[in-house]
């Protein structure tokens, strides 16, 4: 028997999160081919293993995963890449790691505010209230009061 058309991915730092721990079990027990990344001695992998899947562990000593967001994202391009689903080669991966390093240096937190966008948008921001403006579905998140712009205007607007 073949293997299905289908492929899965599932990306933990821990192995044990509930979102992607679910979709693994479910492609295992669908079928599904299983990709997967995440702490070597977990049950990510454990049912990965089950699934005569591939697991590539991560994570040896970190902690949170939106610091690992990079040892996450390469084995899964890595993956794919081998897999033919993207061309992403080491050289690709190694230039974008270049890339992210030199503005983690730019936009580190004791650069010059001129330099950090971030830095100089509170600066302007400073002392005055903030006002964004939405319509549609993207303005409809309710974070604050709603108002009619007037009898002119088609659309409502939300004041978040």
């Amino acid at each position: 028997m073949g293997w299905p058309l289908d492929l899965v991915i599932a990306v933990s730092l821990s192995g044990r999160a509930p979102g992607p721990l679910a979709v693994a079990h479910e492609a295992a027990r669908r079928g599904a081919r299983l990709f997967t990344v995440g702490a070597a001695d977990s049950p990510l992998a454990e049912v990965t293993a089950r699934a005569r899947g591939i697991h590539v562990p991560v994570g040896r000593g970190r902690t949170n995963s939106r610091t690992s967001l990079w040892s996450l994202l390469v084995p899964v391009l890595v993956g794919a890449d081998m897999m033919g689903l993207l061309d992403c080669s080491a050289e690709t991966i190694g230039e974008v790691a270049d890339r992210l390093d030199e503005r983690a240096e730019m936009f580190r937190p004791t650069s010059e505010t001129f330099m950090n966008p971030a830095k100089l948008l509170a600066v302007q921001l400073a002392e005055t209230v903030p006002v964004v403006l939405g319509m549609g579905r993207w303005g409809s998140s309710g974070l604050s009061g709603e108002f009619d712009a007037g009898p002119d205007c088609p659309h409502t607007c939300e004041l978040w």
